[in-house]
């Protein structure tokens, strides 16, 4: 049965990268700043507003959102515009075998994404009671998913460019203010849900992004257990943003992302039960390949200017040398600061810049060396036996891959990588040493672990 419901509202409302390794991050600042000041109106007083933004807030920091004042204005001219002419704000479509459920399972990423949504996708295709899921999605593939495979769905799509005026009088930006239009709505709704469809646990991706937030802290209100998952590297930092998770239990991948997490939530809440993301990875014979793959997760941009010019003037006299950028990454600036590296260092060497166009296991399969730099691309890297460089910015033993023969400084990069490809067996035992920690980091590539603790919770 598809029914769709449109819910009407009518107006309501220096460029040192370097840092001391005992000095707070700029992350542990921001979430510590954002939870002084939690703000509470009365209708939604428990639900602590603010703690929405800390995400938004850092990533913003980071250059990661947009900021810029003329883009804002045009959001807001659209907002005035839905308000004034536009009555239909809100889009709900039930499909709905039965009125109650034991899990629901909010997938708010494309299925294309397989940073996010692989992950409860796979979860939702493998587990065994099918009936005992609702899958709530704001993404129509999402939708079509569910649709074919006969799942219980509901596609919710909140008000775009809806704001509160109150927000804006009381000195919050545009951008806040649309998050917490977003957020009030969505507490309006998942009330009403959580209340009609009784569910035991809820799960999620990740509980700190939006909109997945909205729903870990609505189900904490309402005493529901919640589960949310490791979607890509842990840093390995003294806090991070996972400090601020809302869900009961987090699945992580290993035992290193566990002993990471530790920093920030109790030990109690992270349970090891492997991914499913990497089940695909083909390893393939390294030898007969020349690329140098190099994947910089780096931030601000000059942090990431300073770093690829000293990388980069180190291993000038090799060729086929591609960066592949990360997601959030703005591809076409990372390849103008390459030109203008290039050019001021007079490196002659092609250099290619890919974003998100070519998959990063397609490059792996050509790639001999891959060099990681502050990457969870790492281990994509260890499962296609790729050669792994993880690059000693600091001289502090901070690696994501706790690997001794990949930690190395970059003014020795030169002399590694003619080493690994003159002497092959010094190369192959650098690739079996990386493959005895892979099971640090994977623990394993089925979700029997998961499911089985799943059920344990019902």
């Amino acid at each position: 049965m598809l029914r769709k419901i449109v819910i009407k509202e009518f107006g309501r409302d220096g460029h040192c990268y370097l840092k001391k390794k005992l000095m707070k991050s700029s992350l542990t600042l921001t979430v510590e700043n954002v939870l002084k000041s939690i703000s509470v109106d009365k209708k939604y007083k428990g639900y602590a507003l603010e703690e929405s933004l800390i995400a938004f807030k850092y990533l913003q920091k980071l250059g990661l959102r947009n900021t810029i004042w003329w883009k804002s204005l045009i959001k807001l001219s659209i907002g005035f515009i839905k308000k004034i002419f536009f009555y239909k704000k809100l889009i709900l479509r039930e499909s709905l075998k039965k009125d109650k459920y034991k899990i629901l399972v909010a997938i708010n990423f494309s299925i294309a994404d397989t940073r996010h949504s692989k992950i409860l996708i796979d979860f939702i295709n493998e587990f065994p009671d099918k009936m005992d899921l609702l899958i709530v999605t704001n993404q129509k593939c999402v939708e079509e998913h569910c649709l074919k495979n006969d799942f219980s769905c509901i596609f919710f799509k909140n008000s775009i460019y809806n704001f509160n005026l109150g927000d804006l009088l009381s000195g919050y930006t545009i951008n806040e203010s649309f998050i917490f239009k977003e957020y009030r709505e969505y507490i309006d709704f998942l009330n009403v849900l959580y209340l009609r469809v009784t569910p035991k646990i809820v799960i999620t991706t990740q509980d700190f992004l939006l909109p997945d937030f909205y729903f870990a802290k609505v189900a904490n209100f309402q005493n529901i257990q919640t589960i949310t998952h490791q979607h890509g590297e842990i840093p390995n930092s003294e806090k991070s943003l996972y400090s601020v998770l809302f869900s009961d239990y987090f699945m992580c991948w290993g035992e290193v992302s566990k002993e990471r997490l530790k920093r920030s939530i109790n030990e109690d809440r992270i349970k090891i039960v492997g991914t499913t993301k990497f089940g695909k990875i083909r390893a393939k014979n390294s030898f007969i390949k020349e690329n140098i793959l190099i994947t910089p997760t780096v931030f601000p941009l000059h942090q990431l200017k300073f770093i690829l010019s000293n990388t980069l003037i180190e291993i000038k006299d090799f060729n086929n040398i591609i960066i592949k950028t990360h997601p959030s990454q703005n591809t076409k600036e990372i390849k103008d600061v390459i030109d203008e590296i290039c050019k001021l260092n007079e490196i002659t060497t092609n250099i290619k810049v890919i974003g998100s166009e070519e998959g990063l296991i397609d490059l792996l399969d050509n790639a001999f060396i891959l060099i990681n730099i502050k990457s969870g691309a790492y281990l994509e890297g260890v499962l296609s036996g790729t050669s792994l460089i993880d690059l000693d910015l600091d001289e502090v033993n901070s690696s994501l891959f706790q690997n001794a023969d990949a930690f190395i400084k970059v003014s020795d990069l030169k002399n590694e990588i003619a080493k690994r490809k003159s002497d092959s067996k010094y190369n192959e035992s650098i690739i079996r040493n990386q493959n005895l920690l892979l099971k640090k980091n994977i623990f394993s590539s089925t979700l029997e672990t998961e499911i089985e603790f799943v059920k344990g919770l019902l």
